[in-house]
């Protein structure tokens, strides 16, 4: 296998290779310092694996991948970059780069699957180098093609308990799996399975792959059994994905001693066809039909959810999203890439919105993603829905938090010009409250959170100031108190002298002198 390393850094060139000559298989290693560098290394011999890095001199990784990508469709290209931002990952995914690996995550165990699923995609057997071959301890049997009355056969009176189960999986394209491709599946798939329990696989003559496993031994309640089932089908789907770089559908169901194994892997089987959304079986499929999605439904959804946003129609915007989604419940499209791009798209549209408004607000930044695990995950589109309602909501509760704090505003505005109104008068809360039309304590609450006084300090520190105006002016002190509100002299007196440091007549004094 044919390995190429891009990246202007010499350590991580270096690192990338030592860990490649630890793995001690037949692999052919070189480097380039650049994009363009790397061009001219394609001309004389096309590498089966490239990892490539996106910000470096002359050619970056994405312009690079651009120019390549789609005229050596068979070799497997890898980003590893320290960049780990939502742009970066959204301009891999629409390249159709699947694999995004940010460096300081880079190991031995990363580089080693990916080098696994390179060979698995070019269906070579990688062979340890200075040896002859790779020993499979597996038996032949497992390997041959059988119906599903032959593996009921083969597997008769090993499965029993109601802790058993059988999973049917099949590849998207349903292709033919080759022979030296079983041997490979049998180990990565038996040790899946063995972080389960005891199984069985088995090639079917309808180009599928079973699975007969039986749980351990515990009471297990139906839905923890559907639990583990699904959490299995998954596990085999993604390692498919990674190790292969292929999409599989997979089914599967609970095989009891009373049911008979070649049912339940018709059973298992008729789940790949069920859509995705179907909630009632323990399946991690899409269906496979021919209602292939248009691109045109694609551009119509991108184009009125950015309307929706554009014109802050968030109640339109979650409408969208729920059209969206119930359409495609309803069209079961094949297409599942291009579905799960669109998620993408609507969600990315919707997170940009939510950014732009927290950054024009001079607020916080939308909540953190792993927008890596978002990208590996993005066969999950009920994920990636749930992500965009969830940025929709919070610029919803965010819209009403400012309405409440535009109504507050005025509420308390509105109070404080009844106050200079009747600073002359008896002052009650409960008059004020009532007159802006809220109640007493919401008004109390209110007040003090938006001025930082108690209501009745405001009134204190309101009458004083236009007291002192009034002496200023010349006004007698006795009548200025009663102009302020206080009948009782004294009680003015003391007040000011409070808030002043000095009597009335110690202020007036001080004026005139």
């Amino acid at each position: 296998m044919k390995i190429l390393i891009i990246d202007d850094e010499l350590l991580v060139r270096i690192g990338i290779k030592t860990i490649l000559e630890e793995l001690r298989l037949q692999l052919s290693v070189c480097s380039a310092e650049n994009g363009l560098e790397a061009v001219r290394l394609f001309e004389n011999d096309v590498p089966d694996l490239v990892f490539v890095d996106i910000n470096m001199p002359r050619m970056n990784g994405f312009d690079f991948l651009r120019v390549m990508r789609h005229k050596y469709p068979d070799t497997m290209f890898v980003i590893v970059t320290c960049y780990n931002d939502v742009e970066s990952v959204h301009t891999a995914m629409r390249l159709g780069i699947s694999h995004y690996i940010v460096k300081t995550d880079l190991d031995r165990g990363k580089i080693e699957q990916l080098v696994w699923a390179c060979a698995g995609k070019i269906h070579e057997n990688l062979q340890p180098a200075g040896s002859g071959g790779m020993s499979h301890d597996t038996a032949e049997k497992n390997i041959d093609l059988l119906s599903a009355e032959q593996i009921s056969r083969a597997a008769g009176g090993e499965l029993c308990g109601s802790n058993a189960i059988v999973i049917y999986a099949v590849s998207k394209n349903r292709a033919h799996i080759k022979h030296e491709r079983r041997r490979i599946l049998l180990d990565l798939l038996g040790g899946i399975v063995s972080d389960y329990g005891n199984g069985k696989i088995y090639f079917t003559t309808g180009n599928g792959i079973v699975i007969l496993a039986e749980l351990p031994s515990r009471c297990y309640e139906p839905d923890v059994i559907r639990l583990l089932t699904t959490e299995l089908c998954q596990q085999i789907v993604d390692s498919m994905k990674t190790y292969f770089n292929e999409a599989y559908f997979a089914g599967g169901t609970q095989c009891d001693e009373k049911t008979d194994i070649a049912g339940a892997v018709r059973r298992a089987k008729s789940y790949t066809q069920l859509s995705y959304y179907n909630r009632d079986c323990a399946v991690y499929c899409f269906c496979n039909n021919q209602n292939i999605l248009k691109k045109e439904i694609g551009e119509n959804y991108r184009e009125t959810l950015r309307n929706a946003l554009d014109y802050e129609r968030l109640d339109e915007a979650l409408r969208i999203l729920e059209r969206y989604e119930g359409e495609m419940k309803a069209k079961r499209p094949a297409n599942v890439d291009y579905v799960m791009t669109l998620s993408f798209d609507l969600f990315y549209l919707i997170l940009q919105h939510y950014q732009s408004r927290a950054a024009r607000d001079g607020s916080e930044r939308a909540p953190d993603f792993d927008y890596r695990k978002l990208l590996s995950d993005i066969s999950d589109l009920h994920a990636v829905l749930w992500q965009a309602r969830a940025l929709i909501h919070g610029l919803e509760a965010r819209e009403e938090e400012k309405k409440r704090e535009k109504s507050n505003d005025s509420i308390i505005r509105h109070a404080k010009e009844y106050i200079e109104e009747h600073l002359g008068d008896d002052l009650a809360l409960q008059s004020v409250a009532r007159d802006v039309g809220v109640s007493s304590s919401h008004f109390t609450r209110l007040f003090k959170e938006s001025t930082g006084v108690t209501f009745i300090d405001y009134c204190i520190l309101r009458r004083i100031e236009r007291a002192k105006k009034y002496i200023d002016r010349g006004d007698k002190i006795q009548l200025v108190a009663e102009k302020v509100g206080y009948q009782n002299y004294s009680y003015f007196s003391k007040l000011f002298k409070r808030m002043t440091g000095m009597s009335p007549i110690e202020y007036k004094n001080q004026k005139n002198s």
